[in-house]
């Protein structure tokens, strides 16, 4: 199901209609008055629901004779959304930088930052790196950096080479839909009439089916059930980052002050004072940023 969760906005289950508010207390009734969940918390109780609908529904298209793997829904949320999840066959997230707010057009607000400038959070790599769990396949199903953000262009190579560095096995930017030969931009998401996109697009999926980059060599493994916090964003930039169904302790969460990120392979430089990302390895060398005024030397090439 397309990004859909009890964990989105639990306040919306209030607004259900009549009959699903009274199904699902009827449900909850039945829940508590099992003696194992007795104790049971709300979130375990939903929790419980949508992965039952989840084993349901996927019994169903394997008994139809449905080959593919199966993933449960797609947003990028973590705690006991994720470990429903993460019990088919692997984890699909949505995420985007700078999603226009208060509708879609040309008169939305927008905070137009380049990706390359703030490391939080909510920023993509470090949103989605967060939910990949330990041994399951990982895709992201949507991800884009909208019009009219003017920093765009930047997107194609920064979540292909940070995608590498993470080991996720797929990223398709949303989408395709609209017309090849428009005579002016038309939709936000849309990128088959914007060429600063479009035509990265057979470069940056070489670069990511002959894995030009390495992975990263150390990944640090936090459990599932984490408050939200306690993953500093900026680790995605450095190593390796996943999830753990099984428990356990969290990596020490290291103190990251500085303005500027090695990755662990030493192929990826991330410059957040200079709005730089330089890549380095064998098979491709790049810029990415705010490089005017400015001479980049790479180990094969200089960009001035």
């Amino acid at each position: 199901i397309n990004e859909s969760s009890f964990f989105r906005n639990p306040q919306d289950i209030a607004s259900l209609a009549k009959p699903y508010q009274e199904e699902l207390q009827r449900l909850r009734e039945a829940y508590t008055k099992d003696p194992a969940r007795s104790d049971s918390t709300l979130e375990q109780f939903y929790a419980d629901l949508q992965a039952r609908y989840f084993r349901e529904m996927y019994e169903s298209l394997r008994d139809l004779g449905l080959k593919i793997p199966i993933a449960g829904s797609n947003l990028a949320l973590e705690g006991w959304d994720l470990a429903t999840n993460a019990e088919l066959d692997f984890i699909d997230r949505h995420t985007y930088w700078d999603h226009p707010r208060g509708g879609f057009g040309d008169l939305v607000k927008f905070h137009n930052l380049t990706p390359i400038e703030s490391v939080q959070r909510h920023h993509p790599i470090a949103k989605l790196a967060r939910n990949r769990v330990a041994g399951k396949p990982f895709v992201v199903s949507e991800w884009n950096i909208p019009w009219p953000n003017e920093f765009r262009a930047a997107g194609p190579l920064l979540v292909a080479a940070y995608a590498l560095f993470q080991d996720w096995d797929g990223v398709l930017l949303f989408n395709y839909s609209g017309e090849l030969s428009p005579n002016q931009i038309e939709g936000n998401f849309d990128i088959s009439n914007k060429p600063e996109i479009l035509l990265q697009l057979p470069s940056v999926e070489r670069l990511f089916q002959r894995r030009d980059l390495s992975p990263a060599r150390e990944t640090l493994t936090y459990p599932v059930f984490l408050e939200k916090g306690e993953i500093n964003p900026k680790a995605a930039l450095i190593h390796g980052i996943g999830r753990s169904m099984e428990g356990g302790e969290s990596p020490k969460n290291f103190k990251i002050k500085q303005k500027s990120w090695a990755s662990d392979t030493q192929e990826l430089w991330w410059d957040a004072k200079a709005n730089t990302l330089l890549i380095k390895s064998p098979r491709i060398q790049a810029v990415l940023g705010q490089i005017g005024g400015s001479k980049l030397k790479l180990e094969d090439v200089e960009f001035e």
